[in-house]
Formats: structure tokens, C-alpha cells, sequence
């Protein structure tokens, strides 16, 4: 299929818990999305990221970096597709129009990623893209990257896309953050996703309401986070 050049390029980013996690050092993969790491049936990758900072005041990295947004489900060692994710739309747009992909760390700030999007789409845009800005398809997690990068440089993006954008305060991630042990929202693995696991990971806190953020949303407002006196924090 013919690529369409009079259309701008594009760059896609992903979602939450939805790019691959593999070992700088040695490039293994530790999450992928595969069916036992979903359901919990092998042993589960540390996915804790150390609570120190550094004098930059950015949170310390582990050993793992995301390689490529998630494509599929899979088992038997990836013989076998269970689901899609990301594939279809990632092969659709790269015979179809001029593409990169812009792959972060789901489990770190979402300032950081924001930082390193945008030094993604200048040296897109200077080496791939031939001086013009793409348009940005940003999904979940990855839209509110895209947001924050777009208002501190707009001149970086001809038009945006957003697909089921986390904008409005979201309580359903207190599942996985909850001390009570519920499943996780995404990935049904409760020993792989740990509560103390997702402290460590400071980009699901970006998902919750700020105080009264609700009530701008047109939601019911609930006290689920309290201090000792029983006030909302």
C-alpha cells in the first residue's frame, strides 16, 4: 500500500502498562504483556523502581528500559496471539503515511517522559519528517504526555489525536493501588503489580483527582485519602 506523502507524518505513543520492559545489559525482556504475566502463572519481574533521587531531583533508574510499545498478547512463548493491542494500528500506519513511535517508561514521572517527548519530536522533526510537525496520536497515559508537551511547545505538533485520554480524575486506579489487595484495572496480577510496587511508581498518581478536581468534571465528589483527623488530603 502506497504511502500518503500530502498527509502530515505521524507519532504514536502508548499508554500506561503498555510498553515492553527490557534489561538495558542484556536486552531480555521482563514485561510483555504475555499471557502467564497477565494471569500470574510464571515468575513475576521487579518492577519497583528505587525510592532515591538525584541531584537533579529525578527519581533514580533501575536496570529496565521500554523498547517498543506493546503489540500483542501473547503465549507460548509469543507462538501464540491471544489479543491484539497495539499491533494493527502500528502496522496500518507505518505502510500508510511517514511514522515513528514514541516509547516511555509507564512506571516514571510523567514530568520526565514529557521532557523526553519533547526532545523526541525535535530531532523527529529535524532528521525524519523533513522540517514538518506530525500529528500525535497519543492513547491513555500517553495523551496526558502529549498534553503537557503541547502546551509548552505547540509549534511541535501539526494536530493531535487523543484516544480515550486520561484527562478527567480517575478513581478506578485506586484498585491497584489499594492496600486491600482488589486486581489490578489492566493487568490481572496481583503479585506482579503490588501495592508497594506502584508507590514506588510515581505515573498512576498523575490519574487521581486533585482536591474539589471532580466536581469541575461534573463527578460526585469522595474522600477516599484521609489523615488521622479524617480530613481529605
Amino acid at each position: 500500500m502506497p504511502k500518503d506523502e500530502e498527509l502530515p507524518p505521524v507519532v504514536f505513543i502508548h499508554g500506561w502498562k503498555a510498553s515492553i520492559l527490557a534489561d538495558h545489559r542484556t536486552g531480555e525482556e521482563k514485561f510483555n504483556l504475555s499471557l502467564s504475566q497477565c494471569l500470574g502463572l510464571g515468575q513475576d519481574p521487579d518492577l519497583t523502581i528505587p525510592l532515591q533521587w538525584d541531584e537533579s531531583g529525578n527519581q533514580v533508574k533501575d536496570e529496565l528500559i521500554a523498547t517498543e510499545p506493546v503489540s500483542k498478547v501473547t503465549c507460548l512463548c509469543n507462538r501464540v496471539t491471544i489479543a491484539n493491542v497495539y499491533g494493527p494500528l502500528i502496522e496500518r500506519l507505518k505502510a500508510t503515511r511517514t511514522f515513528e513511535m514514541f516509547t516511555y517508561d509507564w512506571r516514571r514521572c510523567l514530568d520526565e517522559a514529557s521532557s523526553l517527548f519533547e526532545t523526541f519530536l525535535e530531532t523527529a522533526i529535524k532528521n525524519d519528517f523533513g522540517g514538518q510537525a506530525p500529528q500525535v496520536i497519543g492513547h491513555s497515559m500517553g495523551c496526558l504526555v502529549t498534553l503537557s508537551t503541547l502546551n509548552r511547545r505547540p509549534e511541535l505538533f501539526h494536530s493531535v489525536l487523543f484516544g480515550a485520554a486520561a484527562f478527567s480524575p480517575n478513581l478506578s486506579v485506586m484498585k491497584d493501588l489499594s492496600l486491600t489487595k482488589r486486581m489490578n484495572v489492566i493487568v490481572k496480577n496481583s503479585t506482579l503489580f503490588t501495592p508497594m510496587g506502584h508507590i514506588s511508581n510515581p505515573s498512576p498518581f498523575f490519574f487521581l483527582s486533585r482536591l474539589n478536581e471532580r466536581e469541575a468534571y461534573g463527578k460526585e465528589h469522595l474522600d477516599l485519602l484521609v489523615d488521622t483527623d479524617k480530613k481529605p488530603v
